[in-house]
Protein backbone atom coordinates (compact mmCIF):
# COMPACT_ATOMS: atom_id res chain seq x y z
CA UNK A 1 0.00 0.00 0.00
CA UNK A 2 2.66 2.56 0.74
CA UNK A 3 4.45 1.88 -2.66
CA UNK A 4 1.20 2.87 -4.02
CA UNK A 5 0.85 6.27 -2.12
CA UNK A 6 5.04 7.42 -2.50
CA UNK A 7 5.25 9.10 -6.13
CA UNK A 8 7.20 7.03 -8.44
CA UNK A 9 8.86 7.65 -11.98
CA UNK A 10 8.92 4.07 -12.99
CA UNK A 11 6.94 4.01 -16.56
CA UNK A 12 5.32 0.74 -15.72
CA UNK A 13 3.51 2.19 -12.55
CA UNK A 14 2.82 5.31 -13.93
CA UNK A 15 1.29 3.61 -17.69
CA UNK A 16 -0.84 1.45 -14.38
CA UNK A 17 -2.04 4.01 -13.04
CA UNK A 18 -3.28 5.90 -15.92
CA UNK A 19 -4.74 2.51 -17.32
CA UNK A 20 -6.79 1.69 -13.73
CA UNK A 21 -8.05 5.59 -13.99
CA UNK A 22 -8.83 5.53 -17.79
CA UNK A 23 -10.88 1.99 -17.19
CA UNK A 24 -12.33 3.66 -13.65
CA UNK A 25 -13.43 6.75 -15.92
CA UNK A 26 -15.23 4.83 -19.05
CA UNK A 27 -16.99 2.32 -16.68
CA UNK A 28 -17.96 5.32 -14.08
CA UNK A 29 -19.90 6.83 -17.36
CA UNK A 30 -21.03 3.92 -18.55
CA UNK A 31 -22.93 3.05 -15.15
CA UNK A 32 -24.17 6.30 -14.96
CA UNK A 33 -25.54 6.11 -18.42
CA UNK A 34 -27.17 3.37 -17.75
CA UNK A 35 -28.21 4.29 -14.60
CA UNK A 36 -29.58 7.71 -16.17
CA UNK A 37 -31.47 5.90 -18.92
CA UNK A 38 -33.26 3.25 -16.73
CA UNK A 39 -35.06 5.83 -14.38
CA UNK A 40 -36.13 7.60 -17.69
CA UNK A 41 -37.31 4.26 -18.74
CA UNK A 42 -39.04 3.81 -15.58
CA UNK A 43 -40.09 7.59 -15.60
CA UNK A 44 -42.08 6.76 -19.43
CA UNK A 45 -42.98 3.80 -18.72
CA UNK A 46 -44.89 4.93 -15.40
CA UNK A 47 -46.68 7.67 -16.79
CA UNK A 48 -48.03 9.81 -14.34
CA UNK A 49 -47.82 7.56 -11.37
CA UNK A 50 -44.85 8.84 -8.97
CA UNK A 51 -43.86 6.08 -6.55
CA UNK A 52 -41.57 7.98 -3.99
Amino acid sequence: MIELLTPSLDASTVAGQLQWFTYGVVYGSVICSVAFMVRLFRKVAGGNTYEN
